[in-house]
């Protein structure tokens, strides 16, 4: 299915695929906030560029990852970990940018803590700041050609994958 919305911004989405439009809000022709959630399967969008100094918002919300734009084209992916399922298990998110940048906050577990030491109370250290592996953990800004792979519990950006399934046929037929 392809959607070209009222400000030219078209969103493709690939067989199999479940996407709940969470929000869509224009004022006259141009975009103010829209807000996607994909369930399962594939979504490719080229979201047109917001005006200068416009707080317009596009984001694609997925199991793992929530993928912010402002002009780019890029693709969200939430691989089910068993197809069929209801409500889908999703196994791992993937972003995937091919023009412009995309604000992704990855959504990954804490790795499991170990129980509680038994015996006297003793004091803890207060707060400290987050490493940059921390960070990148929890947010992370992709650029054109690269990707970032999203799992329960860690995230892997990289070079994007050369993905050609029903979704790149149809842009081709369709551009």
């Amino acid at each position: 299915m392809k959607l070209t919305l009222t400000d030219q911004s078209v969103v493709v989405l690939g067989p199999d695929s479940e996407l709940v439009v969470e929000r869509a809000e224009f004022e006259a022709q141009e975009r103010s906030r829209v807000s996607l959630k994909l369930l399962v399967g594939g979504v490719w969008a080229r979201v047109k560029k917001a005006i200068a100094g416009s707080d317009s918002t596009f984001e694609v919300s997925a199991a793992r990852a929530v993928a912010g734009v402002r002009g780019t084209i890029f693709r969200v992916d939430a691989t089910p970990l068993i197809a069929g399922t209801r409500p889908p298990k999703i196994r791992e998110t993937v972003v995937r940018v091919t023009e412009g940048r995309v604000a992704v906050n990855a959504q990954v577990k804490k790795s499991a803590a170990k129980p509680p030491p038994t015996g006297p109370r003793v004091e803890v250290p207060g707060p400290t700041e987050v490493t940059a592996e921390e960070w990148e953990r929890r947010f992370v800004e992709l650029q054109a050609g690269r990707q970032v792979r999203i799992t329960d519990t860690q995230f892997q950006t990289g070079k994007a994958t050369e993905k050609k399934d029903a979704i790149d046929k149809f842009l081709q037929k369709h551009p």
